[in-house]
Formats: C-alpha cells, structure tokens, sequence
C-alpha cells in the first residue's frame, strides 16, 4: 500500500514541477502587445505565439492599447500594417507620449497585406487558412 502511495505523491509532484516550470518561463518571456484591425486574427496569430511560449495580448483600437499598457507589464509593442497610416501614425505617437521606454516595432507594409507576415518563423499558410476560414478572405486595399 506504502508503494502505490509513494508513486501517487511521485506523480503529482512531477505533475507539480512540471507546472510550476512553465509558469516561471511564461513569467520570463517578454509580453508583447501586438496592435492589428482585427481581434479574430490577432486572436489567431496569439494562438500561433503561444505554440512557441510567447505572452502575447492583443489590442485593436487606442483605447485597448492604454489600458494593456497602464498595466505596467508591456514589453515590446507591435503595430500591424493592417492600418491606414494616419491611424498607426496616431498609435504610434500615443504609445510614445504615454509609454516611451516601452520599445515599439511597426511592421512594414506587404504588397498582400498578409496578416501572418508578423511572425515570420511560423508556418504562414496554415495561418492564413485560418484566418480566411474565420473572417473570408482578406482585402487588399489600404
């Protein structure tokens, strides 16, 4: 009876370790804010980070971005080309008035206005197909 116990609490407090280790590496990755027009497909595209243990939350609006950065645990901003330039300008201007230590990283304008350019080390047509499976497919105007 001893033994069976004794695997029992072995378990749960491998169980235990396993759980705490990733919480202390989640706790270290940097949190990115990622900026895109679209909470479907910045949704996706954090769920695509995550498979690489990324902390990621998502804003799509001016509003959302100061409230996630008040938190105080923003590491690095990311803006989607998703947004016409007077609208990243206004962002990008916000975010270095309210938060100017915060680092920030605009993405560039693609001719296909590819949403899954972002991330350049995931697997692009598996999240492009999610993505026009969830919204149609994208437009191409700006």
């Amino acid at each position: 009876m001893n033994i069976k116990w004794s695997i029992v609490l072995l378990f749960v407090f491998v169980l235990n370790v396993q759980s705490q280790t990733n919480k202390i590496e989640m706790d270290m990755e940097p949190k990115i804010l990622l900026v895109g027009r679209n909470l479907t497909v910045m949704e996706i595209l954090k769920n695509e980070l995550l498979k690489y243990d990324r902390n990621i939350v998502y804003a799509n609006s001016i509003e959302l971005i100061e409230l996630k950065l008040n938190k105080g645990d923003i590491d690095l901003v990311v803006i989607g080309a998703g947004f016409p330039d007077t609208i990243r300008n206004e962002m990008e201007g916000r975010i270095t008035v309210l938060h100017p230590n915060t680092p920030l990283f605009m993405i560039k304008r693609t001719s296909d206005g590819n949403p899954a350019k972002m991330i350049h080390f995931c697997n692009e047509k598996a999240i492009m197909w999610k993505i026009e499976k969830s919204i149609g497919p994208l437009s191409k105007s700006k």
